[in-house]
Formats: structure tokens, C-alpha cells, sequence
């Protein structure tokens, strides 16, 4: 882009829990690119208003779908790595301010790779009533097959996952707004198209 003259670049990581190596490889790659520092925008976990987001979407899928909110457990899912013992301290900050938002404490942090698994689910709750949220990017083989295969839902259990948090049009909103506020570049305005409220980020019950 830089060579092409762009007047204006701007980088958007779109990672929910980066670890220090990513943040560290990331800011070299835009040195690499004769770009500012500023030119690269907070990761999306770490966006403004980012877990208010979620407990916003959480909440309106509990009330569309006629759940209880104190019967429903509620799974934060993210991809981890095999040698995860336990979930990283920037899972459980997150975990800690939905309890919060949500007023909930059924809530926990369950990861692919890595513990605590997701497969295990149903040890870290009574309920019956889950809903799960993908921390993916995109509605890839994670969320098509590995979620709904490690939660293996029954006959006697109502569960739900919502769209891969990377697909919510209130993302991109979040995106706008970050950039619009003129913490960045103040040359630029953008608005997420309208066609993104009903194309992208529909949830769905798994099979």
C-alpha cells in the first residue's frame, strides 16, 4: 500500500486474546513497512467497549431465545494452545467484567487446545442451558465442526452458540467509532455498510 502511494494506512489485528509474541511481531512488521506506530489500531479484544459488546449480544440472544439468565451457563471460547494450563489472565479479566455487565456468574472461559476444555463443559456447571461464544475471526472449521463437536449437545440439553464474534457487525461499529473519535487519523470516516446488520454475525443453535 505504501508503495502505491496510499495517503493513509491503517492496521486492525483482528486477534481477541494475542500473546505478547504477536503483539511484539506485529509492531515489527509495521516498522518493516516504514509505517507509524500509530498506524496500528488496538487489537480487537482490546477495543473500547469490547466487552460490553459481548455482554449486549449475550444478552439479547438470552431474552430472543426465552432463557432465564441464573439457568444458563455461559462458555467464552477461545482457540488456547495445547500447553495451556489454565486460561490467561487477560480470559479471566475478560470473564470478571461480563460477570459484571451481565450481572451472571455462570460464566466461563474454555478453550479448543489447552485448558480448561471445552469438551469438559459440563463439569463446570449444573445447568442443562449453555450458550457458547466463539472468540474466532470467522465461521471457519472451529465453529462449523470442532464447537459443536466437542459440546456433543443431548436430547436433554438446550444449547446454543453464537456467530464467531469476528463476524458481528457491532465489531466493525466499534472499529468506526475507535478510529472516528480522532485517536488516530483524523483524515478518515468510515460507517460499517448497513448490509453487514443482517449478512454477517447471524447466530444459530447447534445440531
Amino acid at each position: 500500500m505504501t508503495r502505491n502511494s496510499a495517503s493513509d494506512v491503517l492496521v486492525f489485528p483482528l486477534f481477541f486474546t494475542p500473546g505478547a509474541g504477536l503483539v511484539a511481531e506485529l509492531s515489527a512488521l509495521v516498522a518493516d513497512a516504514r509505517l507509524e506506530q500509530k498506524a496500528l489500531l488496538p487489537f480487537a479484544g482490546h477495543l473500547p467497549g469490547y466487552d460490553r459488546m459481548l455482554a449486549a449480544r449475550i444478552a439479547t440472544r438470552l431474552k430472543a431465545g426465552g432463557n432465564q439468565k441464573d439457568k444458563t451457563a455461559i462458555f467464552l471460547v477461545s482457540h488456547g494452545q495445547k500447553s495451556d494450563i489454565c486460561p490467561s489472565p487477560e480470559m479471566q479479566q475478560l470473564r470478571g467484567m461480563l460477570c459484571r455487565h451481565l450481572d451472571h456468574d455462570d460464566i466461563h472461559n474454555v478453550q479448543i487446545d489447552g485448558q480448561p476444555s471445552l469438551a469438559n463443559w459440563r463439569n463446570m456447571t449444573r445447568s442443562r442451558n449453555a450458550l457458547f461464544v466463539p472468540l474466532m475471526t470467522g465461521d471457519g472449521a472451529h465453529c462449523r465442526i470442532d464447537i459443536p463437536a466437542s459440546v456433543n449437545s443431548r436430547s436433554d440439553e438446550k444449547v446454543g452458540m453464537l456467530a464467531p464474534v469476528g463476524t458481528w457487525w457491532e465489531l466493525s461499529s466499534l472499529l468506526a467509532d475507535h478510529v472516528n473519535c480522532g485517536r488516530h487519523h483524523r483524515r478518515i470516516s468510515f460507517q460499517p455498510s448497513q448490509s453487514a446488520r443482517t449478512e454477517f454475525g447471524a447466530d444459530h443453535v447447534t445440531p
